[in-house]
């Protein structure tokens, strides 16, 4: 409820004020992360497409695991953050 990472951006953007910074950079944003999206805009974020390009051509992604993504969402979204920081803590490991 205290919202850390409002407080965190707000910190960054005076302290790059202070060193005469023009410019602070976000980081690039998955372009279906409308929250995330929405976040950044509200600090002030301009948006601009990145393009990427692979040779060789990468192997496709299973339909499948895209789809699971999809269907775990919303749950993912309404479970409480001490139950996702277990299971991240749990499993990175086998992932990270």
């Amino acid at each position: 409820h205290l919202r850390p990472n409002d407080f965190m951006f707000w910190e960054l953007i005076k302290w790059s004020k202070n060193k005469n910074f023009k410019k602070i950079n976000l980081g690039k944003t998955e372009i279906d992360a409308e929250g995330l999206i929405r976040f950044k805009r509200s600090l002030g974020a301009d948006s601009k497409l990145l393009n990427y390009y692979e040779y060789p051509k990468p192997q496709q992604k299973n339909p499948q695991d895209i789809s699971l993504i999809k269907k775990l969402s919303p749950i993912i979204q309404k479970t409480p953050i001490s139950i996702l920081r277990f299971l991240g803590n749990t499993i990175y490991k086998y992932f990270g």
